[in-house]
């Protein structure tokens, strides 16, 4: 009879074993949030990037850093090396993938945490929804980035205010929920 459990107990793990090789990847050209080392320092950040392609071996996806600059298309000069682009190594629960507009989530409540992609940049930051999207014809969130420096607001008589930090409007599509 213990045969049987030790052939039985072989069987389920070589089923979890196919399951798990059959699980699916993220297609290569797939845009994605990208948890890396801030090559800056010690923390980890989060970058826009595309997938490149995925290593069976060592279960990682290749992800080309979005944040490198293209070449100038008036330049010329055809001697001219390119130079490499960044692309890391990450595991899958290093990456979000970031789905097409029409189905990106919209209904992120205000107040709740994410992390977004600062406007006119490739990187990612900490902030705080004020306006969800699902209440915006553009399907932007309405949010206030944390570190982000206070504007003086005043009346309109021109008196101070106070300090409020300034919104940024960002499409739904790079808004993330922490998990």
């Amino acid at each position: 009879a213990g045969g049987e459990g030790a052939a039985a107990a072989q069987s389920a793990k070589r089923a979890k074993s196919r399951q798990k090789a059959a699980m699916p990847i993220v297609l290569p050209n797939t845009e994605v949030a990208c948890m890396v080392k801030d090559p800056d320092g010690d923390d980890t950040i989060w970058i826009l990037g595309t997938v490149v392609k995925y290593n069976n071996e060592a279960r990682k996806y290749q992800i080309l850093d979005a944040g490198e600059s293209e070449p100038e298309p008036n330049n010329r000069s055809k001697k001219k090396k390119k130079e490499p682009k960044t692309t890391y190594m990450v595991g899958k629960t290093r990456i979000h993938v970031l789905v097409d507009a029409p189905h990106a989530r919209t209904d992120i409540p205000p107040d709740s945490r994410v992390i977004a992609m600062y406007p006119n940049t490739t990187v990612f930051y900490a902030a705080t929804v004020r306006t969800s999207a699902r209440d915006r014809k553009d399907k932007c969130y309405e949010l206030e980035f944390d570190d982000e420096e206070p504007e003086e607001a005043s009346d309109s008589d021109g008196e101070e205010q106070g300090a409020s930090p300034p919104s940024k409007f960002v499409p739904a599509r790079y808004v993330i929920v922490p998990s």
